[in-house]
């Protein structure tokens, strides 16, 4: 496993880390918390430090499951958690100082910690975001209960803008961004502000629902505690196409690895924290830190289809 300091945080980062929004069983079908644990574990004595979750997996579940797993081990992972975003949807954000001070103390709880390493903003808009709630964050900070001031990036054309205010601001030390293969819009100027600020990048939604692990086809179904079972069959074939252009990046590597290493070979980005439910999918991970890199050649080709395919369909709101 390689690692990265987190822009100037200081906090050294796996390049692969874990993103635990399927272990909260309401999005990529039924979870199994024994199994979630093992997962968690696993990761740890694979080398994976950097986890990260939200109150919104599982209105808590993932939270949980991860105090758990980490019982005597708390050591050894940097946590990254989130707040403001509520399930029940939009009238149920809150970004206020209040929220973000009351929110923190039920985090610590589930999490079995005393602090919080990354504490993000889940992904306000210019609409919902507040001062204040910035604002407590840095009384977090002082207090020790978080080591660092984040903001989860909710779209381009709301979230980046804002995003990259508060990095000229000097307001956050690290950002959340979805970036993937078919979606590098961010690294034209988001990461490049970034890296000029020293603010740490970590990268979210490295599979796109899970299609970009090449373990979806047209004849997949969905279990009814998938969200993806939602999805129209026009939009997954449009979705399938692209992906299946992509196909001349695994001769030496599975689709998973591609797209891992294809955004860890990004400038500026310092992480990636693609989900996992069971601990093959844990290690199948893992395997992208010590593969075959992308090649200058495939990078190429890669940016070539980008600029013919860029864009994918709307992605179905989250629910």
């Amino acid at each position: 496993m390689q690692y990265r300091t987190l822009g100037r945080t200081g906090i050294r980062i796996s390049e692969i880390g874990l993103g635990t929004w399927g272990m909260g069983g309401t999005r990529y079908g039924r979870a199994d918390d024994a199994e979630s644990r093992r997962a968690l574990r696993r990761a740890l004595d694979l080398g994976i430090n950097h986890i990260d979750t939200a109150p919104l997996y599982g209105n808590g579940r993932s939270e949980e499951v991860i105090g758990a797993a980490l019982a005597g081990r708390r050591h050894e992972a940097v946590l990254a958690t989130k707040v403001g975003m509520f399930p029940g949807g939009r009238q149920n954000f809150d970004y206020s100082g209040a929220a973000v001070m009351r929110e923190v103390e039920h985090s610590l709880r589930r999490l079995r910690t005393d602090y919080i390493d990354i504490y993000f903003l889940h992904s306000p808009d210019d609409a919902l975001y507040r001062d204040d709630g910035l604002a407590a964050l840095v009384r977090l900070k002082e207090q020790g209960k978080i080591r660092a001031a984040g903001f989860s990036v909710m779209s381009v054309d709301e979230g980046i803008p804002l995003a990259m205010r508060l990095i000229e601001q000097g307001d956050v030390d690290v950002i959340q961004q979805a970036f993937r293969l078919l979606y590098t819009l961010p690294a034209q100027e988001l990461f490049p502000l970034a890296q000029a600020r020293n603010v740490g990048v970590v990268a979210r939604e490295n599979f796109y629902f899970g299609f970009l692990t090449g373990a979806i086809t047209r004849e997949t179904i969905f279990d009814d505690h998938d969200d993806r079972r939602k999805f129209r069959a026009d939009f997954i074939d449009a979705v399938l196409s692209r992906v299946e252009k992509l196909r001349f990046l695994t001769a030496e590597r599975t689709m998973t690895q591609a797209a891992l290493q294809f955004v860890l070979a990004t400038p500026g980005v310092h992480g990636v924290i693609p989900g996992a439910m069971t601990v093959a999918e844990v290690e199948d991970n893992v395997r992208a830190s010590a593969g075959q890199p992308i090649t200058a050649a495939e990078m190429a080709q890669i940016m070539a289809l980008e600029a013919r395919d860029y864009d994918l369909p709307p992605i179905p709101p989250p629910v």
